[in-house]
């Protein structure tokens, strides 16, 4: 890891709860770049064990449902009424009203946001996602996945859509993407 970024880590997240401090975001937010936009096939264990260290694993007694639809989110779009007749002096003419909707996300509030990252633990999975991606938005999430503490692999989000009516499921299905670099290679970006 750079040595210029080691002195900005205060207390890791898992002792402070949800508000990081400025310096721990520009951490995390390194972190996840340097994960994210650094190699294309590699990644440094050394910062995925770093952002493991900093990011809180929330489980909270509901977590039993989170656990079994990690990912789920939902948006229902409902058209708006409309009206038509006849005007004088004008003829045929229709009028739409706005249409409404609704959404739900079942991760709630458990994100920490750095930078451009929206980042979320859950047990031996992180979750990196861009904070202006829509949930819809394909190869824009990306997954680490820990096995003993060490990361084994770095997965990205494809996105499955089911729709009913005016009703939109969206599921997260995570393909493999990345695998940890060799360790020579870590101790090189570490100097």
């Amino acid at each position: 890891m750079h040595g210029r970024l080691r002195p900005l880590v205060q207390t890791p997240l898992s002792q402070m709860g949800y508000q990081p401090r400025m310096p721990d975001r520009l951490l995390l937010s390194a972190l996840a770049d340097r994960l994210i936009f650094g190699d294309p096939d590699t990644f440094s264990t050394e910062d995925a064990r770093e952002l493991a260290r900093l990011l809180p694993d929330v489980r909270r007694w509901h977590s039993f449902m989170t656990d079994w639809l990690p990912g789920f989110s939902s948006s229902v779009k409902l058209p708006g009424s409309s009206s038509a007749g006849f005007a004088a002096g004008v003829g045929q003419v229709s009028i739409k009203g706005e249409g409404r909707s609704f959404e739900y996300d079942s991760r709630g509030r458990r994100i920490v946001r750095a930078g451009q990252w929206k980042l979320h633990r859950r047990g031996a999975m992180i979750q990196i996602e861009q904070v202006m991606s829509d949930d819809m938005d394909e190869g824009r999430t990306a997954m680490l996945t820990f096995h003993p503490g060490e990361p084994m692999e770095m997965l990205l989000l494809a996105q499955v859509t089911l729709s009913i009516g005016p009703l939109h499921i969206g599921f997260a299905r995570f393909r493999p993407w990345k695998v940890p670099a060799p360790p020579e290679v870590n101790a090189a970006a570490g100097s």
